[in-house]
C-alpha cells in the first residue's frame, strides 16, 4: 500500500563497470510480482579504472548513467551510495544485485606521486612529454614512467595486445599503477598518434588495443566472461569496436551467456 525507501552505502568499494551495466539491464526488467515496483533509484558511484564519479538514475524501467566532472580525491575513501524508492520492494534481491557489482578499492597511498591522473598534470612533478628515442642509454620502464609518462604510454600502444600490456602492469608496483591506475585512459589519449585506432577481438581470441579504449578492469571482466561462456568469435576478421559502449555491450552479452550456461 505504501511507498518505501532504503539506501545502501559501501565505503572503499567501487563498481565493476561491466557488471554494473549488466545489473542495470536486470533492474530494468525486474518482475513486479517478485521484486516490487521501482519508482526511482539514484546513485553516486566510484567506478573501477577511473577517478571520475558516475551518476546513476532510474525512473521505473528507464535507466541512465553518466560520468561527471567531479573526481574522487587521491588517497581518500571512495564510496558507492544508492537510494531506492518504490512499493513492496524486495530489499534482499536489490541489495544482492547491487553488491554483486562491487569490488574492493585498494589505493596505493605510498606511491601517490606516481599515479597517472589528470589531477597531477599541473603539479610540481610535471611529466616530460617527449619520447626518449635517440638515446642509446638503457632505461628501465619504471624510470621511463617517472620521467616520460607520454613516452611510456606510446610504448604501451605499440604493444597492441592488451594481454601483453597487462603483463607489463604485473611486473612491478609502479607499472601496475601505470596500466591499471585511474588516469591511464587520459594518458593513452595524449599518446595516440592518430584518432583512429583499430580495436579488435579477432577470431583467435586476441584482444587488440582494448587498453586504449577501456579501463583494464572492464577488459578483465570481458575476458573472464568470454572464457567462462566459452565464446567463439566466428567472423573472419573478428569483432571491431569504435567506442567503449560497444565493448561494454559485447561484454554484457558474454555475461548473459554465462548466466544461461
Amino acid at each position: 500500500k505504501y511507498v518505501s525507501t532504503f539506501s545502501l552505502v559501501e565505503i572503499n568499494k567501487h563498481v565493476n563497470p561491466l557488471k554494473f551495466t549488466w545489473w542495470m539491464r536486470k533492474l530494468a526488467t525486474m518482475k513486479r510480482d517478485e521484486h516490487g515496483i521501482l519508482y526511482r533509484a539514484k546513485a553516486v558511484l566510484a567506478v573501477a579504472g577511473t577517478d571520475k564519479k558516475m551518476i546513476f538514475h532510474a525512473v521505473q524501467d528507464v535507466m541512465d548513467k553518466e560520468y561527471i566532472a567531479s573526481r574522487w580525491q587521491l588517497n581518500k575513501p571512495r564510496t558507492c551510495k544508492i537510494v531506492f524508492i518504490g512499493k513492496k520492494l524486495n530489499e534482499k534481491w536489490l541489495k544482492e544485485g547491487f553488491t554483486s557489482c562491487l569490488e574492493p578499492y585498494l589505493p596505493f597511498s605510498h606511491l601517490a606521486e606516481f599515479v597517472p591522473s589528470v589531477m597531477h598534470e599541473n603539479s610540481k612533478a610535471k611529466r616530460i612529454d617527449t619520447l626518449v628515442g635517440e638515446s642509446k642509454e638503457a632505461i628501465s620502464l619504471d624510470s621511463l614512467y617517472s620521467l616520460c609518462t607520454v613516452g611510456l604510454y606510446k610504448c604501451l600502444l605499440y604493444l597492441d595486445s592488451s594481454s601483453d600490456v597487462a603483463r607489463v602492469g604485473l611486473s612491478c608496483r609502479i607499472l601496475n599503477l601505470a596500466v591499471f591506475g585511474d588516469g591511464a585512459l587520459s594518458w593513452y589519449k595524449k599518446a595516440q598518434l592518430s584518432d583512429r585506432v583499430d580495436i579488435i577481438h579477432d577470431r583467435r581470441n586476441k584482444i587488440v588495443n582494448f587498453h586504449s579504449l577501456c579501463p583494464m578492469s572492464l577488459i578483465r571482466s570481458y575476458v573472464e566472461a568470454m572464457k567462462k561462456g566459452r565464446i567463439d568469435i566466428i567472423p573472419y576478421k573478428g569483432l571491431e569496436f569504435e567506442n567503449p559502449a560497444q565493448v561494454e555491450a559485447a561484454g554484457v552479452t558474454w555475461l548473459e551467456v554465462c548466466n544461461l550456461a
